[in-house]
């Protein structure tokens, strides 16, 4: 027989059964909604595309959007690349040089100066028909077509560099893209939590075409360093943002810039050698720096180690969802993941 101490009890462990996890689901409801709302967390502060990848940049104040990366006056972003005699990209990382040629644009033409070399003139728009040679390119073991600019360019970059039988490749409308899903098959094959849809492709550009940053993380690099002082110019971003607390981009689901353009984290940027070449000089900073100091002050987590291993983390890289203009001085919009 059950004494009314018994059913106080009982009731009172009826309620805890019953109503506390409730309210805990309720609880994980209201977060898990929370992290799919859309707050403003910025601006946009600075653009940047890079017609000729591992050159200089050309800052923009508007871009137009695509798939495969920013558009400007019909250049698009890192679909220009020099190769080695073997068909392997060459990039700053092994010619650090490469960060002195300055690309600009006049009309229909893509004009490249270096230190001690003439101008060297390129079409920006080349008809399928006006190509005389093509060949498939390895970007870090993907392979890709490319059209060959010619033995004039091809002596250039030859000569500026100081190695033989180099080209320039030019990617057109007509070639595939490399899907993005294969770049992370080849370098992360065991990571699996990342952002990215079969269909995601890319050009040129290493793994994806976008890459986002803050100004406040490059601050927070900065306040680590103690002989050199970086800039976004070292980890060349297509999109800088202002307002951003220090690697806070680290933990976006989708991304909203403007009133068109919708992106979506695909996955942290890891970082080799190539923050180490000053992108004023081409001069290689010495105790592999900036590189080690990031190695201390931002790097993956231990459930990250997989995808990341110990590399420093600058930036995220992103798909484009929804393609449009951006400017400088556009909202961002993000929610978390």
């Amino acid at each position: 027989m059950f004494s009314r101490e018994h059913f106080t009890v009982s009731v009172g462990i009826a309620i805890v059964v019953t109503v506390i996890p409730a309210a805990l689901g309720l609880i994980a409801i209201y977060y898990k909604r929370k992290k799919r709302e859309f707050i403003k967390v910025g601006n946009v502060s600075k653009l940047f595309i890079y017609p000729l990848k591992s050159a200089k940049c050309v800052e923009v104040t508007e871009a137009d959007a695509f798939e495969l990366g920013f558009k400007y006056k019909n250049v698009n972003d890192r679909h220009w690349i020099v190769i080695n005699p073997n068909g392997k990209m060459a990039t700053a990382c092994q010619y650090p040089t490469m960060v002195n040629i300055t690309p600009s644009l006049h009309g229909d033409l893509l004009c490249l100066d270096a230190p001690g070399m003439n101008t060297l003139k390129l079409l920006i728009e080349v008809k399928s028909t006006e190509i005389n040679n093509t060949q498939m390119v390895d970007i870090w073991g993907t392979t890709i077509q490319g059209a060959d600019c010619g033995d004039e360019a091809g002596q250039w970059v030859s000569d500026y560099l100081g190695k033989p039988d180099f080209h320039m490749i030019h990617f057109i409308p007509q070639f595939t893209p490399r899907y993005v899903s294969e770049v992370l098959a080849l370098k992360y094959n065991s990571f699996k939590d990342h952002g990215c849809k079969e269909d995601d492709r890319t050009a040129y550009a290493n793994f994806t075409p976008y890459l986002l940053m803050t100004d406040a993380s490059v601050d927070a690099l900065n306040s680590q360093l103690r002989d050199i002082t970086v800039t976004e110019a070292n980890y060349r971003p297509n999109i800088l943002l202002a307002g951003v607390p220090a690697f806070d981009e680290d933990n976006w689901n989708q991304i909203k810039i403007g009133d068109s353009f919708q992106g979506r984290f695909l996955f942290k940027c890891t970082r080799c050698n190539s923050p180490n070449v000053d992108p004023q000089t081409g001069a290689v900073y010495q105790n592999d720096q900036p590189r080690k100091t990031l190695m201390k002050c931002h790097h993956a987590k231990a459930s990250e180690v997989d995808m990341y291993s110990n590399h420093g983390l600058m930036g995220i890289y992103i798909a484009a969802d929804v393609c449009g203009p951006i400017r400088v001085g556009d909202s961002v919009h993000v929610n978390y993941r």
